[in-house]
C-alpha cells in the first residue's frame, strides 16, 4: 500500500485527517497528492483484492467497485453493515462503469444507502466531480452539498434516470464502434452507410473532445474525404481501432471530455434554454 504524507502530518492514518482511494486511474491519484497537500490532509492508495479498505480509516473514501475486486467489495460490504448504526462522519465517492445501470444499480443503491449515511455514485473518468465533490464535502461538511456540486455525482434514484456527459459520450461511442461499416476491410464499402457513420464519428469526437484534439485530428486524417471506395477498407478499419483506443483510454481515465459540449447538445435537440449551441460545428 501507497502511503502519502501531506501537509506536516506524521503518524498512522485516521479518520480525521485521511483521504483513502482505491483506483485505477493514475491520473485521479496525481490530482489527489497536491489536494491533499494542501489542506493538509493524507492519502493512502490501497490495493485491489486487499483488505485495505477495511483496515484504514478515513475521512474520506473513494472506491472503484470493479477495481476493489468482488471479494473485497462482498468483505467491504460486509464491515459496514457490522458497524451499522455508528455515528459517521466520513465521505464515500462509489466509482462505477458507465454502463452500470438498472436493477443492478438500484440494489447497489439500496444497499449503500441502508448502511452509511453520505455515499455518492460517480462513473469512471469524473476526477473534476471526484475532487469538487471533496472540497465541497470537507468545506459544508453535508452530503447535499457535495452531491450537488457535480454535474455528474448522483445519489439515490437519480442516477438512474439522469443521464450525464460522460455516460452520454461513451454510449454514443459504444454505438459508433458496434455500427462499424466495414466487415470486410478487402471488400468495396458502400459510401451512403460509411459516410453517415463517418460524420457521426467526427462530429462526436469534435464535440466532446475538440478539433484539436489528437483522437480527433488522427481519425479526421485517416479518412479523408477524397478516397476510393474500394480502398476504404484498411482506412476505416485503422479509424475504428482509434475508437477502440479512445473507449479504452477513456473507461480508464486517461482522457477527460467537454461537459459543455453535452449540454448544448441537448438544447439543440430542444431544450428551451438553449443558447446558440447551434453554432458550433465541426469541420467535416
Amino acid at each position: 500500500m501507497e502511503e502519502f504524507w501531506g501537509g506536516e502530518h506524521t503518524g498512522l492514518a485516521s479518520s480525521e485527517d485521511t483521504v483513502f482511494v482505491v483506483s485505477p486511474d493514475e491520473v485521479l491519484i496525481q490530482q489527489l497528492r497536491p489536494f491533499c497537500t494542501s489542506r493538509n490532509l493524507r492519502l493512502y492508495v490501497g490495493e485491489s483484492d486487499s483488505p485495505d479498505v477495511i483496515a484504514i480509516p478515513y475521512r474520506i473514501a473513494v472506491i472503484d467497485k470493479e477495481w476493489l475486486g468482488e471479494k473485497a467489495w462482498a468483505d467491504w460490504i460486509d464491515f459496514l453493515r457490522e458497524v451499522k448504526g455508528e455515528q459517521h462522519d466520513d465521505l464515500l465517492i462509489v466509482v462505477l462503469n458507465a454502463d452500470v445501470a438498472g436493477q443492478a444499480l438500484s440494489d447497489l443503491e439500496r444497499e449503500l444507502a441502508d448502511l452509511h449515511d453520505s455515499v455518492c455514485f460517480t462513473i469512471t473518468g469524473d476526477r473534476a466531480g471526484i475532487l469538487q465533490a471533496m472540497e465541497t464535502w470537507l468545506r459544508t461538511g453535508t452530503i447535499q452539498a457535495a452531491k450537488e456540486s457535480s454535474c455528474v455525482l448522483r445519489a439515490g434514484t437519480a442516477c438512474k434516470t439522469e443521464e450525464t456527459p460522460l455516460t452520454d459520450f461513451r454510449k454514443r461511442l459504444n454505438e459508433l464502434i458496434e455500427r462499424f461499416p466495414c466487415p470486410d476491410p478487402m471488400a468495396k464499402i458502400e459510401i451512403q452507410p460509411y459516410f453517415k457513420w463517418r460524420m457521426q464519428a467526427k462530429w462526436l469526437l469534435a464535440d466532446y473532445l475538440g478539433e484539436d484534439h489528437p483522437f480527433s485530428k488522427e481519425f479526421s486524417l485517416m479518412l479523408g474525404v477524397e478516397m476510393d471506395p474500394y480502398s476504404l477498407g484498411m482506412h476505416i478499419t485503422a479509424g475504428k481501432g482509434m475508437l477502440d483506443a479512445l473507449l479504452a483510454d477513456f473507461d480508464c481515465g486517461f482522457v477527460g471530455i467537454n461537459c459543455g459540449s453535452y449540454e448544448e447538445s441537448r438544447m439543440v435537440a430542444g431544450d428551451t434554454h438553449h443558447t446558440g449551441a447551434a453554432s458550433r460545428r465541426p469541420e467535416m
